[in-house]
């Protein structure tokens, strides 16, 4: 039975280290794209850079290859693994492992068309594109200052709060009196502009979270997709308040809203909920609180 069970760990481990060389080849393959995850210590740092080599063994110019990280020290990183690999692929220098082993193969590559179009990237690192994704929107930026508003020398800020705000300040500044989508959502907010601009700005702070779903949207989906939502939020918060509310009490709301419906007939809610006959006839004589206290009509 050990034995069995020692043969189906090593056929198990055998199987993982397949599906992990069969990924990283497949992440190689430079007519696709890919997402790649695996925890820390896994080599995707290493598998980025053979990627990166890859691409560049295919491209007129090195400045095509664009790579982004999130801070200057994974740039940094990035950018000197490419030039380690480039450096011991020109010189030599024996891969301590299968995985260095290819990405001495992919440098080699490499170099053999930057020798081709008298690129010397070992002369001039700084032709390997490598940053992060703040100074590449801001390099982009930089270079259409008019069509993005940004001026000649866009910055990088920590805070951007008060940019949004500025931002949804200026949409309704700027927005047409007669637009009747401005006009409702204006409306909605009983024409609270400062409440709007907050709200804006908060949706501009979190625009990762709707903006993609939002604009995949076929504009005859927009409406139902956005009443579906807020019916959900509406589900919610009315199954909070349920939870809360103390269980003895539950029988007596409808009846009271019944009754709130025929004291106030100017109710649009109400009217709304007595048409569709959601209003039960039986009016209660009284509703006892949580402390017991009762209530009387």
């Amino acid at each position: 039975m050990s034995m069995q069970s020692d043969r189906e760990q090593v056929e198990h481990a055998a199987g993982l280290v397949a599906a992990d060389d069969e990924a990283r080849a497949r992440a190689l393959d430079i007519r696709a794209s890919w997402l790649v995850q695996a925890p820390a210590g896994s080599g995707k740092t290493e598998l980025l850079v053979q990627r990166m080599l890859a691409l560049l063994a295919h491209v007129e110019t090195p400045e095509r290859v664009v790579a982004t990280t999130f801070t200057n020290k994974a740039a940094a990183e990035m950018r000197a693994r490419v030039m380690t690999a480039l450096a011991e692929a020109r010189d030599g220098v024996a891969a301590a492992s299968p995985h260095r082993a290819l990405t001495q193969s992919l440098a080699r590559a490499v170099l053999a068309q930057d020798q081709a179009k008298g690129w010397r990237l070992l002369d001039y690192p700084g032709r390997i594109d490598v940053g992060t994704l703040d100074a590449l929107a801001m390099r982009i930026a930089s270079q259409a200052p008019v069509s993005s508003l940004t001026g000649s020398a866009p910055a990088v800020v920590d805070n951007a709060w008060p940019l949004y705000r500025a931002a949804a300040q200026q949409a309704i500044e700027t927005a047409e009196a007669a637009d009747p989508a401005w006009q409702a959502l204006l409306r909605h907010f009983d024409n609270d502009g400062n409440r709007v601009i907050e709200l804006l700005a908060s949706m501009l702070d979190k625009r990762d979270q709707w903006l993609t779903p939002v604009l995949s949207l076929r504009a005859s989906e927009s409406r139902e997709a956005l009443e579906r939502t807020l019916a959900d939020e509406v589900e919610r918060a009315l199954s909070d308040l349920r939870a809360r509310w103390p269980g003895h009490c539950l029988d007596d709301l409808a009846p009271l809203a019944r009754h709130a419906r025929e004291t106030r007939a100017d109710d649009a809610l109400l009217a709304e909920l007595d048409a569709r006959g959601e209003l039960p006839r039986r009016i209660p004589v009284r509703l006892r609180t949580g402390e017991g206290s009762p209530i009387g009509f």
